[in-house]
């Protein structure tokens, strides 16, 4: 009983072993400026391409992510900017500047829906005899 346990354990630790050695990340670090005057950019998003693994960054502008060991590609957004994919090729820093994208909108439409009024104030009010 006691020898059949131990080799449950064992094998249980192998198999968690081996998963921590086929999972290995790596560390990807950068910052995020304006294209325009290269001012750090706060709480742009970055996510490591093909994955739902992202960060953001800091007030500095300053990122770390971990993202998967096959992982080939950055995609960094920020509201206001166009969007940038960064290849991940050697070990970094990388220092990505972000261009303003400039759109504006056509038309606006304002409806009011939703508001309630009394009945004597929608219209005519008939005068008492």
């Amino acid at each position: 009983m006691r020898k059949s346990l131990l080799a449950l354990f064992l094998s249980l630790v192998c198999i968690v072993a081996s998963g921590q050695v086929f999972a290995q990340n790596r560390t990807v670090t950068g910052t995020v400026t304006a294209a325009e005057d290269g001012s750090p950019i706060p709480g742009a998003t970055i996510i490591a391409k093909g994955t739902n693994i992202g960060t953001v960054t800091n007030v500095s502008g300053v990122f770390t992510l971990n993202v998967p060991q096959g992982t080939t590609a950055l995609l960094v957004k920020f509201v206001g900017m166009k969007d940038r994919e960064v290849a991940l090729s050697g070990a970094g820093p990388y220092n990505v500047a972000l261009a303003a994208d400039i759109t504006t909108l056509n038309e606006t439409v304002v409806t009011a829906n939703a508001i309630r009024r009394e009945k004597s104030s929608l219209g005519y009010r008939r005068p008492l005899p």
